[in-house]
């Protein structure tokens, strides 16, 4: 079965050429469920900022790269590297009120990640990601992260 879904908020559209009513998306993907019996969709719903895929709760996610990033206004973020919170602040994201992210802890919940893609980072060469490396959001990759436990009836 195939659900056509607004990137942003999870809004299910009429197809991938559709935009999303609710939020005002363009960015429309194809999520096609697995053949369950009486399975229910989860719509997802942005509750953290990350610089990297943390899952410290055990669980069942699906993890999407997005072309176009959504709204991220007031949303908390956990990021300490200094060009890529300042990125994220500049979109709209504030810091976490602690530096400790507790996980995806509901069906739906999810988390985008502003990750320095692959061999752009200085850990190769120095072994971590310096803090003083400077990045621009084209270095970046957008990964949303959605906690899927399935429920079938």
């Amino acid at each position: 079965m195939e659900k056509f879904i607004c990137s942003c908020c999870g809004t299910v559209v009429k197809n991938e050429k559709d935009w999303c009513k609710k939020c005002g998306n363009t960015d429309i993907f194809c999520d096609t469920i697995p053949n369950f019996p009486e399975t229910k969709i989860i719509p997802y719903k942005i509750v953290a900022i990350l610089s990297t895929t943390i899952l410290p709760l055990d669980g069942c996610y699906d993890v999407k790269t997005l072309t176009s990033i959504p709204n991220i206004t007031r949303i908390p973020h956990y990021i300490g590297h200094p060009t890529t919170k300042e990125i994220v602040e500049k979109l709209g994201a504030v810091k976490a009120p602690t530096n400790l992210f507790k996980g995806l802890e509901q069906s739906g919940d999810s988390a985008l990640c502003f990750s320095i893609k692959q061999g752009m980072s200085t850990r190769k060469e120095e072994g971590f990601t310096s803090p003083h490396q400077e990045i621009d959001i084209t270095q970046l990759d957008v990964r949303l992260i959605t906690r899927i436990d399935w429920e079938v009836f």
